[in-house]
């Protein structure tokens, strides 16, 4: 049953599970959304918005990297019952992503800026 659940999964997501070195590819899209993330929150983070709203903004210009990253995350995914988290969170987990990308831009940049105290 939970093969069952895993397949129709992958399914609903589009995923597709083939002869892939998935372990391979889910760090190369870890880093490809990681890329595509940082350089859309420096372009469009404002400082002062809502973090999780910037990200609202944010997640669909890496839609395609978080796609693949799911995909190879959802693939090497440990049980059926991980898969089918995953598919049922996705895209929370999306959104949760991309707001600590936010906050942890906002952290970096905010140290940067500071003077050291003498």
């Amino acid at each position: 049953m939970q093969i069952l659940l895993a397949i129709t999964a992958a399914a609903s997501l589009g995923l597709q599970c083939g002869q892939v070195d998935y372990a391979s590819a889910k760090v190369a899209a870890q880093r490809e959304w990681v890329s595509c993330i940082t350089r859309a929150v420096q372009q469009l983070d404002d400082g002062r918005s809502d973090a999780s709203a910037v990200a609202d903004g944010i997640a669909p210009m890496c839609a395609a990297s978080y796609q693949a990253l799911v995909t190879s995350m959802y693939c090497v995914a440990s049980t059926p019952r991980a898969q089918v988290a995953l598919r049922d969170n996705y895209e929370e987990l999306e959104q949760k992503l991309a707001t600590s990308a936010v906050l942890a831009f906002r952290a970096t940049t905010h140290r940067g800026a500071q003077s050291p105290r003498e």
